[in-house]
């Protein structure tokens, strides 16, 4: 059967690599050190997924540059936490062998991409990896899909993009993306989740449901 897609592109945080309680914990160091406060974990995740900047506003951190930074190097820190979701270490190459062309959009910063081991042993199986700071607008826009597309030559109706919050769900339909929703990791928040499932082409719970879709 022929492919459906020829891109497949996908987000890296909370999709590709289980980096919640690395980018998470350090969160909660850093409102605790900057704050003076103790925000439970839960209430934290309601920013995981946008960039780091725009995070730090939203909690309403009084130096959002120094604060941001510091949540930088406790993130660093504390990356030894993060791992591959299941499946994900195999699907990869398959896919590449198959002929499919990969790229990860990702509301990352340039740092966070290039200091990743695991993005880092990845990279080759990838045509590309759009960052926050590769664009003038980061998801839930859908520059960072379309800069994606302007890099590869690649048409809308050719790629699918896989993510797993509200961002990416509203990033792909602002660029005219299939969208694949993954349901391997517990969401924050049922309620935007609801509205990410209601913009999805798909929703996966495995890796095998990918390669059922593509």
């Amino acid at each position: 059967m022929a492919a459906k897609f020829s891109h497949v592109i996908f987000d890296i945080d909370g999709t590709l690599i289980d980096t919640e309680k690395t980018s998470m914990l350090s969160l909660q160091q850093t409102v605790k050190e900057r704050l003076g406060e103790d925000i439970p974990y839960e209430e934290l995740l309601k920013v995981f997924g946008i960039p780091t900047h725009e995070a730090i506003v939203q909690l309403g951190f009084k130096n959002p540059e120094s604060d941001a930074q510091r949540w930088e190097e406790l993130y660093l820190a504390n990356r030894y936490l993060a791992q591959p979701y299941q499946g994900i270490e195999e699907l990869l190459p398959l896919l590449k062998s198959r002929g499919y062309q990969l790229g990860m959009v990702t509301s990352r910063n340039k740092i966070e991409i290039e200091t990743d081991k695991i993005v880092e042993r990845w990279s080759p199986l990838f045509n590309a990896i759009i960052g926050s700071e590769d664009v003038a607008r980061a998801k839930p826009h859908p520059d960072p899909l379309f800069e994606y597309m302007k890099r590869n030559n690649a048409q809308a109706k050719d790629c699918i993009f896989i993510g797993d919050t509200i961002f990416d769900a509203q990033c792909a339909k602002a660029a005219g993306i299939t969208f694949a929703l993954i349901e391997w990791r517990k969401p924050a928040d049922p309620a935007l989740n609801q509205e990410a499932k209601d913009l999805a082409d798909f929703i996966v719970h495995n890796t095998d449901d990918i390669l059922s879709i593509i």
